[in-house]
């Protein structure tokens, strides 16, 4: 018995380090310049940072807040769960929908009315629907900043509204948009260009248009000169902020051939808002390409399987693990990974979760994938009969 523990053991810490051989990077263009005081540009997926302009200054975020107050509210609120306006929405300063105290509307509904039209109060009635109030719930912010590897962010408010003391940086809220664009539901209401708010107990319908103009705009803009859209070929979102103490803020998601590239600027102007995050992923997608650099079928590990008909499954990626990479680049010598297998028992299906692979660029953790089962493992033999005799009985 104890031999057999011991063995579940290395096999639940089983770690296995390689290399990802072959040409290294090349050279990019310069990156573009920018009116915004900070910017930052990363691979969605990974994290990685691609553009760096002061990346980690401290900066007062406006109203791109609010992606940590709807990724919050989406993990702990159900979206058909109706609440009800309290008489902290009175007299809120901004955008907003002049909602009222006693009007009631659905979480889903709240998030649409804050994401789009940008709604402070629609911000601090989900906040209490979470938290009781604004103060737990910025406490629930900030652990969840923290957790997702912000090192510059404190939040005061959920809605971004001045204070001294409420701040983040450029790479921050690039890490808060990558971990609410991996929510599907997130990611459907930042890419929704118009919704219509139902009729309330106390208000007629409400519609709302995204304030996001590289999604909504159908007039042109100028770019270094040229004239261009305004919509961005594939956009997905993510969040528009202004106050006169943060100015212009802008986190944008566009995703083209597979790369997926988030930029963020902050203390902009609005004439230039949208031109910095054009010429931004411009250089994104014209300097980098999205690399497969471990394919789905690739046996990464094996986990031991008790009671099996064999003793141990194969495991592989959940799916392609692609990373942002130079034009020319082939693969990434940068690169190393560990993994990491977990015991199961029989009978187990194809598609697992199993374990995980944990990707290093130059020593430090990039990102970090499931493993599953590459294959179904059926029961043993005695374990069957046991089985058989077992439901018999019962």
């Amino acid at each position: 018995m104890k031999k057999r523990f011991i063995s579940i053991m290395i096999t639940a810490v089983f770690i296995m380090t390689a290399v990802f051989t072959g040409t290294a990077y090349a050279d990019v263009t310069p990156a573009p310049q920018t009116a915004a005081q900070c910017a930052v540009l990363i691979d969605a997926n990974t994290g990685e940072v691609l553009m760096d302009k002061d990346m980690n200054m401290t900066e007062f975020p406006a109203s791109t807040t609010k992606m940590m107050t709807a990724l919050l509210a989406i993990e702990h609120l159900d979206l058909d769960q109706v609440v009800t306006v309290g008489e902290d929405v009175v007299n809120i300063d901004g955008s907003g929908l002049d909602i009222k105290p006693g009007e009631q509307f659905t979480v889903e509904q709240l998030l649409y009315g804050m994401m789009l039209k940008s709604a402070n109060d629609m911000a601090v009635v989900l906040a209490d629907a979470v938290s009781g109030n604004s103060a737990n719930f910025a406490i629930l912010m900030n652990q969840k900043a923290a957790r997702i590897g912000c090192t510059g962010t404190n939040f005061v408010t959920p809605n971004g509204l001045p204070d001294d003391q409420h701040v983040s940086t450029p790479h921050d809220l690039a890490l808060i948009a990558a971990e609410g664009m991996k929510n599907p539901t997130f990611a459907k209401i930042v890419k929704t260009k118009h919704y219509t708010i139902p009729a309330t107990n106390m208000s007629p319908e409400r519609k709302v248009t995204n304030s996001n103009q590289l999604l909504t705009n159908k007039k042109t803009l100028m770019v270094d000169g040229v004239e261009r859209p305004y919509h961005y070929d594939g956009i997905k979102g993510v969040k528009t902020g202004f106050t006169n103490a943060a100015q212009a803020c802008l986190a944008a998601d566009a995703e083209r051939n597979g790369l997926d590239l988030i930029s963020v600027t902050m203390h902009d102007s609005r004439e230039e808002q949208y031109p910095d995050a054009i010429k931004i992923l411009d250089w994104g997608f014209a300097n980098y390409k999205a690399l497969t650099v471990i394919n789905k079928n690739k046996v990464l590990a094996e986990a031991d399987v008790e009671n099996g008909a064999s003793k141990t499954v194969n495991l592989v990626p959940e799916k392609d693990i692609k990373m942002a990479a130079e034009k020319n680049v082939t693969s990434r010598k940068d690169l190393s990974y560990k993994t990491k297998a977990k015991p199961l028992t029989a009978p187990v299906k194809k598609g697992t979760e199993a374990g995980t692979i944990t990707i290093y660029k130059d020593g430090s953790k990039l990102v970090s994938y499931k493993l599953v089962t590459q294959k179904d493992v059926d029961g043993s033999f005695s374990y069957k009969v046991s089985k058989f005799f077992k439901d018999l009985f019962n």
